[in-house]
């Protein structure tokens, strides 16, 4: 007989969108090599629930520069354990064709989960959604080849060369596969490309008078 326990099933729910992301994280290019084992890492998933529960408890909802300080040192901290967490795991086979989970991934999954928890509000009465929205206020847009595309041209549209210039770098280097985005020498700020990609979206949303956040960018866009 199977009886109905939240925990259980929250647990379930969150290991299915998981998957999801994961999936996303790895796909095509963007992990080279074996890929099966990377589910069986427990203490990567258990570092992205850990960062999505914070979230969905309203830990980061407040508009100040603190709350989105302190949201963009737990999504570093997060990103460090879950690539630590795969890298290093005893489940990684020992073959040459295995790869290195890089902060271009881990950003993907936190950022995909991030997304389709984000979904969930769909279902919500406007009231429910804009109260729930809040807590995703400093979440972050999955950056990928077609959101790096397409934040390129958006800021081209939005401001002139010598600001896009000044702010993205240039063209080929802005584009590079996401995949090998690895961490700062310095692991306490985030990745140059990736923190210019998210003040980028910032930057657009601003210009274009719109009141949406980078998660909801990433819906719009992709």
């Amino acid at each position: 007989m199977y009886t109905y326990k939240k925990s259980i099933l929250d647990d379930h729910i969150f290991n299915f969108i998981y998957g999801c992301a994961l999936h996303d994280a790895v796909l095509q290019k963007a992990y080279e090599g074996e890929r099966t084992w990377i589910s069986k890492v427990s203490g990567a998933k258990m570092a992205v629930k850990k960062y999505i529960d914070r979230v969905v408890r309203g830990n980061f909802k407040n508009s100040d520069a603190n709350t989105k300080a302190t949201h963009e040192k737990v999504f570093l901290e997060t990103a460090i354990e879950v690539c630590n967490k795969i890298n290093n795991s005893n489940d990684k086979p020992t073959n040459s064709t295995v790869g290195r989970f890089t902060f271009g991934n881990a950003q993907k999954l936190i950022n995909m989960t991030t997304k389709h928890v984000y979904a969930h509000t769909y279902s919500m009465n406007l009231l429910e959604r804009d109260s729930i929205r809040d807590y995703f206020r400093h979440c972050h847009c999955p950056m990928d080849s077609i959101m790096l595309d397409k934040v390129w041209k958006e800021y081209k549209n939005s401001f002139d060369s010598s600001i896009r210039k000044k702010e993205l770098g240039n063209c080929e280097c802005f584009h590079k596969s996401w995949g090998n985005e690895d961490f700062n020498t310095n692991k306490q700020i985030l990745p140059c490309r990736y923190k210019k990609f998210q003040e980028a979206i910032n930057d657009i949303i601003d210009k274009n008078g719109g009141n949406i956040f980078p998660v909801e960018y990433d819906y719009i866009f992709w």
